[in-house]
């Protein structure tokens, strides 16, 4: 039997054929997956996302007004709103000391009014970009999971 020299000490292991190939297809997949990533990032939602959190006042507010999408110049953005779903929801879920007011208390009145004002911002600036000519609201039933509104339960 032979005995290993310092040469054979000093050199790095060597892969086996299994372990070079698990690397490369390793290596590959996660090439293509930066690929995809990196494609299918869009620079222009990425951009109007990045001025709507810019707006100090949009940025200071409880939800997060994101552009999901733009499909033929209209801006899909997520909205805590929706026909049918009751606004008083969203008011419950931000403001813990309104969960057993009535409808037409001030606090919620006045809490309507700051989410409408904040939504008429957010339409404005993405408005005022050239490439935006109209913008369609999209619920955003994730914030409502996260924030312990099941919305299935409301129906």
């Amino acid at each position: 039997m032979r005995e290993a020299t310092n040469a054979d000490q000093n050199r790095p292991p060597s892969f086996d054929r299994f372990a070079k190939i698990y690397l490369a297809v390793l290596l590959t997949l996660i090439s293509l997956g930066l690929l995809y990533y990196w494609l299918s990032r869009d620079e222009q939602v990425a951009a109007l996302n990045s001025e709507l959190n810019a707006n100090p006042q949009l940025h200071a507010y409880a939800f997060r007004f994101k552009v999901i999408e733009i499909v033929d110049r209209v801006a899909v953005v997520s909205s805590p709103l929706q026909p049918g779903l009751s606004v008083v929801h969203f008011v419950r879920a931000v403001y813990p000391t309104l969960q057993a007011a009535p409808i037409d208390d001030p606090g919620v009145m006045a809490a309507q009014m700051e989410l409408s004002n904040m939504q008429q911002l957010a339409e404005d600036l993405l408005l005022s970009n050239p490439g935006i000519d109209t913008v369609r609201w999209q619920l955003d039933e994730l914030w409502y999971k996260h924030n312990g509104v099941f919305l299935h339960t409301l129906e």
